[in-house]
């Protein structure tokens, strides 16, 4: 913001920045642009508004206190989207509770399809995109499914498996089939469209085998797949599918265990694209590859925003405790980690290293 006093001097300008939480003094920074003119620069750290009291030479300048409102598009959650049916009522929940003040946006598009669309669901606050948007929903009309008019002599049935799709790693092939009812013959075009460019699809098959299509994500982000029989779009498609890369999830280094004191590490995905981040704990005496329910100790996951994650436990045996995290059910870099015993209390294991104490809950 900028505030206008001609003929004083930068020092003479004195700013109070309080902050939604009623603490005073908020650092700022006062700019002298020139001719009078002073900009005021400070760093939000809560949702909510801030009273900007602004003196000159020890006088309150007029309409002083300034409100500056912030906001925090991250913490907006949309939640239930599901997949419809045409000429039903759809759905969905948004919870803007924490993000501050703001507008609240949601578009929605879809193809030109006949008989099946993917809706595309944008939702932005204060012209932002919030975490996740656009949403996927495919809507589908169960009276026309798959029919489609593609020769004189009637109507060809053509089938594509997709569903299998809606979530695929970069850098592995990802394949889906097509299936054309015996006696069609008719021009098959397979088409995948990435994030910034075409991406190669290898078909094969026949009519009377069924086809195969390959493609390999090669980026992050919505890639959308096209089927057209005789220059029809096929059932199911468009059909957006997501790409997410594994490889981008970071995980800071996991403290050591000391029994009875919490746990705590930092969990970045924000570059690994849409998925499901999952954390089990376990003692190394109950270790499980297959974390069974019985076997894990409980964790807190904490949301902070744009895909970080503070995630913390709390180790009850005296041992290393095991760390596996893994996003879309593949291990990201270095699952499972270790969490070793610390030094200290190592030493104050018994020498049985068969024995193991537990630490009583309170």
């Amino acid at each position: 913001m900028a505030e206008k006093s001609p003929g004083h001097k930068k020092d003479e300008v004195e700013v109070n920045i309080i902050s939604p939480e009623r603490r005073p003094n908020i650092p700022c920074k006062i700019v002298d642009e020139g001719n009078g003119v002073f900009r005021i620069e400070f760093t939000t750290v809560e949702v909510g508004t801030y009273a900007v009291d602004v003196t000159v030479s020890g006088l309150t300048v007029p309409q002083s206190p300034f409100l500056a409102k912030a906001y925090d598009s991250s913490l907006i959650k949309v939640t239930d989207i599901t997949d419809g049916v045409k000429g039903s009522l759809s759905t969905f929940g948004v919870d803007a509770s924490k993000a501050g003040d703001g507008q609240l946006e949601i578009s929605i598009n879809d193809g030109e399809v006949s008989n099946s669309v993917q809706l595309l669901e944008g939702v932005t606050f204060n012209d932002e995109q919030v975490p996740g948007s656009p949403f996927l929903s495919r809507i589908t009309d169960v009276n026309e499914l798959l029919n489609y008019e593609v020769n004189d002599s009637g109507f060809s049935r053509v089938s594509v498996t997709l569903d299998h799709l809606s979530m695929v790693p970069i850098g592995d092939p990802s394949q889906f089939t097509i299936h054309v009812a015996d006696g069609d013959d008719a021009e098959l075009a397979v088409s995948v469209q990435g994030p910034s460019d075409d991406i190669p699809v290898k078909v094969t098959g026949s009519v009377k085998n069924g086809f195969t299509a390959e493609f390999v994500p090669q980026e992050v982000g919505i890639h959308l797949i096209l089927v057209e029989y005789n220059e029809i779009a096929v059932g199911g498609t468009p059909f957006y599918s997501k790409a997410y890369d594994v490889s981008s999830v970071d995980v800071s280094e996991i403290p050591k265990t000391n029994p009875g004191k919490t746990v705590t590490f930092a969990v970045d995905a924000s570059e690994a694209g849409d998925g499901n981040l999952e954390i089990f704990v376990q003692s190394r005496k109950n270790f499980r590859d297959n974390y069974e329910a019985g076997y894990s100790l409980k964790t807190h996951v904490e949301p902070l925003g744009d895909a970080h994650f503070n995630v913390s436990f709390l180790p009850e045996e005296l041992e290393d405790h095991i760390v596996c995290i893994t996003f879309n059910d593949h291990n990201v870099p270095g699952s499972p980690f270790v969490s070793k015993l610390s030094d200290n209390s190592r030493n104050n294991n018994p020498s049985n290293s068969n024995y193991h104490r537990r630490i009583p809950k309170h």
